[in-house]
């Protein structure tokens, strides 16, 4: 065989090899990222061994790949709003756990884990716990509720609270709106990365005037993103049908209750370490078509409530 011959064979050889490596990784990329076929189709059977019934449609697509933000809450963070409170005649006390603003209207408290609480001097009460007792009743958006949103974020805006730092900003989402005779309150919700988070304040609304709000919200946004390995939704599904099965036998129940899975939904909880950091960390709800739901840490696996 000629040298042309050889060289022409050698290239041939590792084209074959480039390729099958190539073939390779692939396989071994969509193994990581898709759960196989087998895999699904004795999951579910195993899962209607407990009435546990999922859709394949839930396992079939791409595994969700969330990743973790983390941030700091600091002076810096306190330092635009500071600077607008303080403008208006707000002085500020720096307080175990957060900062406390006292105008000659009313009272703002910011907290070191989001907390947060504005009062008017005479209207001492949480919009929250205002709503549990059933006296608000919850309005579609769009009914007439236009003027209601408008005060929100007017208020929002002039004390600097929807303001985003360091590249990560919130986008901020106005959910729910309560009416009652006496005025409206409104859910204001942080998204980070497009996902809902647990950051939420209940704006109480008289007169187009907001005149107390409390919930949880960030004025420190995340300066990292970290990459993150979760456990998967099957795992996750697992766990449930664990739940299921040691449900039903401390029941003492004959037969078992049917869960028929309904969504699957990804979402934001935020944690804190002693030295101030915070991390949001992807959580995972599961939903029947009972109304039955649950969520999980979908990092660690483990039960979040």
């Amino acid at each position: 065989m000629s040298w042309k011959n050889l060289k022409i064979l050698a290239i041939v050889i590792l084209l074959v090899m480039d390729s099958f490596f190539l073939f390779s990784l692939i396989k071994r990329t969509r193994s990581a990222r898709y759960y196989d076929g087998a895999l699904i189709d004795s999951a579910l059977s195993v899962f209607r061994e407990s009435s546990f019934y999922v859709d394949r449609k839930f396992l079939f697509s791409r595994k969700a790949s969330i990743p973790v933000y983390s941030g700091a809450v600091d002076e810096d963070s306190l330092s635009t709003v500071s600077q607008t409170l303080s403008g208006a005649g707000y002085s500020m006390k720096n307080e175990p756990g957060g900062t406390r603003f006292i105008g000659e209207r009313g009272e703002f408290f910011l907290g070191n884990d989001f907390s947060f609480f504005y009062f008017e001097n005479d209207r001492i009460e949480r919009p929250s716990a205002i709503l549990s007792d059933g006296g608000y009743l919850r309005q579609e958006t769009g009914a007439g509720v236009g003027r209601f949103r408008q005060t929100a974020e007017a208020f929002l805006k002039d004390h600097t609270l929807v303001s985003s730092a360091k590249g990560f900003g919130y986008e901020i989402c106005y959910t729910d709106y309560y009416l009652s005779e006496d005025g409206c309150i409104v859910c204001v919700m942080q998204e980070l990365d497009g996902r809902d988070t647990e950051n939420r304040i209940y704006l109480l609304i008289v007169e187009d005037r907001v005149v107390a709000a409390d919930g949880s919200f960030a004025i420190a946004a995340p300066d990292s993103k970290l990459s993150a390995e979760t456990v998967g939704l099957m795992d996750i599904l697992f766990s449930e049908k664990n739940y299921f099965d040691e449900e039903y036998k401390e029941s003492g129940e004959v037969s078992r209750k049917n869960r028929i899975l309904s969504s699957v939904g990804y979402s934001y909880a935020v944690y804190f370490d002693a030295d101030g950091r915070f991390y949001y960390v992807p959580i995972c709800t599961v939903t029947y078509q009972n109304g039955e739901s649950r969520a999980y840490n979908y990092v660690t696996g483990k039960l979040y409530s």
